[in-house]
């Protein structure tokens, strides 16, 4: 299960995510839609640790993952796969 609470990124005067919480449970489907900059990726690569100095607080399983790197996350069982071009 993954619970991300308050979840807010900014890219300078830019907020992409405002005060976001959600909770996914194991077995569920969970999409984000919307349109080009509307933060969708932004939300996820904040939610796998992915972007810096995000704001808010990402559970994993019931262990908090703020302060996991990426590359560790995969251990864990959580793995993000960006589209590449």
């Amino acid at each position: 299960m993954i619970t991300a609470t308050h979840i807010s990124k900014r890219f300078g005067d830019i907020e992409a995510v405002k005060d976001i919480s959600v909770t996914i449970k194991k077995g569920e489907v969970f999409g984000l839609i919307g349109t080009n900059g509307a933060g969708k990726s932004s939300t996820l690569k904040a939610i796998t640790n992915s972007v810096l100095n995000k704001t808010g607080d990402v559970y994993f399983e019931g262990q908090l993952i703020n302060k996991i790197s990426t590359d560790k996350l995969p251990k864990l069982g959580l793995i993000s796969v960006p589209e590449g071009r």
